[in-house]
């Protein structure tokens, strides 16, 4: 997971199933005319091309301007972003991939890096990064009433000053697979309310400050295997609200409350929490978790928080040290043959390891616990 490859070379053009095992473009045809007329304007109206093209900020391939590509695809257009950094875009046409193969990133600047409002985007290989707006709604990505797939995307290096600068998606249907979020200060999080879906795996969100995930307001959400370790936060560093949210597998580990008081987990009923840590919640009013119980929380670990916990049934949840290899240098893996997570995850089949086994609790448990998280 979260592996990235060489974008094209100048003049390539790959279309779909042309990239070899290394990730390297294969042209399929010869190389456009540089000169080929291209759509600035967003009409709305129907897009000049659609296979996969290339963006070169450098002025190398025929599209230089990231906005102008997006405003001139059709549906199903691929458009493969060279090494470098690109202006703010709003996407409008439907069907449109962007991917950056972990080398291009997307700067909001003084705007909303990334806007989205159709359906069937898909961001492949990009981070967000440099936004500094001081606007309520100034933000790395901005999802409103779409459908939008998240696959190896960076947040990092943002700051502001607005209560939602990270990612906001209002009533829209969001999968992620692969998502870093590292090193933003005064960040708004990651924001999902008015209905629509989540399915999100292979998340880690680290050494951000002034963070906040938020999943409210009656949204689907599914969220395992991920690492939320080391941030700064004010109130819910994780707050569900208003489900149906199902988490499993998650680590939300050593961040410290910075404010007047608050929770690593905060949750109200219609919440499932299963093979989880909740553990070493620092500040002198850092609690591990509220209101777990009114949510379905069993089988997880619940240790160490420096506040006290909200009360929980105890039958299957364990208060102890769950014994990562190197938890100090992002090593949350399971100690062999020491730690008390090893199958003590939840009993149903649907929740077991790869090999069959009963879940493990921690991050790498579960049916889709084969990843390797990457700061």
């Amino acid at each position: 997971m979260l592996v990235f490859f060489a974008a094209c070379g100048p003049g390539q053009i790959c279309g779909p199933g042309t990239h070899d095992a290394d990730g390297v473009c294969v042209p399929d045809a010869a190389p456009r005319d540089s000169g080929s007329e291209v759509n600035d304007s967003d009409d709305g109206g129907e897009g000049a091309f659609d296979g996969t093209y290339e963006v070169c900020a450098d002025g190398s391939a025929e599209f230089s301007s990231l906005q102008a590509a997006v405003d001139a695809a059709s549906e199903g257009a691929v458009l493969d972003l060279c090494p470098g950094a690109y202006d703010w875009v709003t996407i409008e046409r439907t069907g449109v991939t962007l991917k950056g193969y972990g080398e291009a990133s997307i700067e909001g600047k003084t705007h909303t890096a990334v806007s989205v409002d159709s359906q069937a985007v898909v961001l492949d290989g990009i981070t967000l990064t440099g936004h500094a707006g001081t606007g309520l709604y100034l933000l790395g990505l901005d999802c409103q009433y779409a459908n939008l797939t998240l696959r190896d995307v960076r947040f990092e290096g943002m700051s502001g000053e607005s209560a939602y600068n990270g990612l906001v998606a209002n009533t829209c249907d969001v999968v992620v697979d692969g998502l870093v979020v590292v090193d933003n200060s005064d960040f708004g999080g990651l924001t999902f309310y008015g209905g629509g879906s989540l399915d999100m795996r292979h998340v880690v969100i680290a050494n951000n400050s002034g963070f906040r995930f938020i999943a409210t307001d009656s949204v689907d959400a599914e969220i395992r295997n991920a690492i939320v370790a080391n941030n700064d936060f004010d109130d819910s560093l994780v707050y569900l609200y208003i489900g149906p949210v199902r988490m499993w597998n998650v680590v939300i580990w050593g961040n410290t409350e910075v404010g007047n008081g608050g929770w690593a987990l905060s949750m109200n009923p219609e919440i499932e929490v299963y093979n989880s840590v909740i553990a070493r919640t620092q500040g002198s009013n850092g609690y591990g978790l509220s209101n777990a119980n009114a949510a379905s929380f069993d089988y997880n670990v619940v240790w160490l928080n420096e506040g006290a916990d909200g009360t929980y049934e105890t039958q299957n949840n364990l208060d102890l040290d769950p014994k990562f290899v190197d938890p100090d240098n992002f090593d949350f893996t399971l100690e062999p043959g020491l730690s008390p997570c090893v199958d003590a995850g939840n009993p149903l089949s649907g929740y077991n390891d790869l090999d069959g086994t009963r879940a493990d609790i921690g991050a790498f448990g579960g049916p889709d616990g084969d990843w390797t998280p990457t700061l």
